[in-house]
């Protein structure tokens, strides 16, 4: 398809910048002028005032390694680009034999004809050599292990660049010296993503750092993950960088990310993000994401905002820390969501002696959004009895009543009100009071062996016929006396 008028093609007439171009465009779009780098008469396109001919693009060094004298492999639309490195610029496909994919695929001659695979499909007599670590066709030593022609022929060498002893396999130079010179590349190809000068020049620093303080394959593969922090940086403007700024601008999640950054940031220039700032800061955000959980425009969402900002005159007031202001809103989102979970009604008294009857830990913590209910709204809500801290004893002493009554009462004891008494308080853990008010109020509905009371939209659910159980006397004062034996 032409790249100008979107006519299908079968031959592009040019290609220009990766662009293919029909015969007709080619004509309208390049005309003879003089190239600006030979000086010679070339038919250049039009639209480019600086357009150069393509003789005079491939004698322009290659844009990933900078290299002039290697011969052109792709012309691209962001320059030349070498033979070694045009991979690198390829579209990713499947290879046609394992299926997996790369951007290294190479002609495989196969009975079936030419096929497209990747390098290990293509060369399946290549093996890793030993010493110098290459994927290269190796023949395997005394004792097992392969080892390149080079190598064996050879043996060492003498690294051109550092003058150290290296494998013969490894070419001119060591595989310190090529990570170092990968590194100082990568840091010059990724620099040129930023554009003001202060962080050009933070950057470079960083990646000085990161080199000195890390071995050069370390830092040669871990550059283009931070660079990242100074594009960041770059956006920021002319911003004064603090710790405060930079806490407000990232966020504790991204200062946890960018962690070598910010410690070069410490080490250089003594900004250090203090630890209490960073826990405030993703306290807020926790708080932030809580009250919008809520539906816009609900009764809840409008109860959780005010109920906020009053935590927050608190915290300006400094009677109030951040977490504790997060704290006391997870619950109230709870409850309002237990209540009603688009958030279009005020909480209840049966909705709040629910949720705590399931979370009693934060019965403590509740205790503040009740107060901002009835100061503000109106809405007196009562905390439920707290348990004593003789609950254990009061519930053994429950046991051994019921084990007590159970044995003197055979068979059904569904319609007893001290059983039902007694069951309310121990399997539904009630007050006497609560279990009192239950019995006289509930509707009371057989359930198969046993009993059933509603009572405010609330059913409890009790045994009723213990006929078949075996009650072990002998057990009465024992730990559980409650565990029944079923008579097979």
């Amino acid at each position: 398809m032409c790249g100008h008028c979107g006519d299908e093609l079968l031959k592009a007439w040019r290609v220009e910048r990766e662009v293919r171009y029909c015969q007709a465009c080619y004509m309208r779009l390049f005309k003879r002028s003089l190239c600006g780098g030979c000086g010679m008469f070339k038919r250049l396109p039009v639209i480019d005032e600086n357009a150069r001919c393509q003789s005079c693009q491939t004698k322009q060094p290659c844009i990933r390694c900078h290299e002039a004298e290697r011969p052109i492999g792709k012309l691209t639309r962001y320059g030349p680009v070498c033979a070694g490195c045009r991979p690198y610029f390829n579209n990713p496909s499947p290879c046609e034999v394992c299926g997996d994919v790369t951007r290294w695929l190479g002609r495989l001659l196969t009975p079936l004809g030419d096929r497209r695979a990747c390098p290990r499909c293509r060369r399946p007599d290549h093996h890793t050599c030993s010493a110098c670590r290459r994927h290269r066709i190796c023949e395997p030593n005394e004792d097992g292990a392969w080892v390149c022609q080079l190598c064996r022929v050879e043996g060492s060498r003498i690294c051109g660049t550092c003058a150290g002893k290296m494998p013969a396999g490894l070419g001119s130079r060591c595989t310190r010296c090529y990570w170092i010179q990968r590194c100082s590349k990568s840091a010059a190809l990724l620099v040129e993503l930023l554009r003001v000068t202060r962080v050009r020049e933070s950057f470079e620093g960083f990646a000085a750092w990161l080199h000195a303080n890390s071995s050069p394959a370390v830092g040669a593969r871990r550059l283009k993950h931070h660079v990242e922090f100074f594009e960041a940086l770059d956006g920021m403007g002319d911003i004064e960088w603090t710790a405060e700024t930079l806490l407000q601008h990232f966020g504790t999640a991204a200062l946890r990310k960018y962690e070598l950054p910010m410690q070069w940031m410490g080490v250089s220039a003594g900004l250090r993000v203090d630890a209490g700032a960073k826990a405030d800061e993703s306290d807020e955000r926790r708080l932030s994401k809580a009250v919008s959980s809520m539906p816009e425009g609900s009764v809840g969402r409008d109860v959780l905002q005010r109920f906020r900002k009053s935590l927050q005159q608190r915290c300006d007031a400094g009677s109030l820390t951040v977490r504790s202001a997060r704290l006391a809103v997870r619950p109230a989102v709870a409850l309002l969501a237990s209540q009603c979970v688009n958030g279009s009604s005020l909480p209840t008294q049966q909705a709040l002696d629910a949720y705590l009857a399931q979370v009693p830990g934060q019965r403590a913590a509740m205790s503040t959004f009740l107060g901002f209910l009835k100061r503000v709204h109106g809405l007196e809500l009562k905390l439920p009895a707290k348990r004593g801290a003789n609950g254990n004893a009061q519930r053994k002493a429950l046991e051994k009543q019921l084990t007590a009554f159970l044995v003197h009462k055979r068979g059904a004891v569904i319609e007893d009100p001290k059983w039902i008494h007694l069951a309310l308080r121990y399997f539904h853990r009630m007050t006497s009071a609560e279990a009192k008010a239950t019995f006289a109020a509930a509707e009371r509905r057989r359930d198969g062996s046993g009993l059933v009371l509603s009572r405010a939209g609330q059913d409890y659910w009790l045994p009723g016929d213990i006929e078949g159980w075996r009650i072990r006397d002998a057990e009465v004062g024992s730990s559980n006396p409650l565990t029944p034996t079923i008579d097979e």
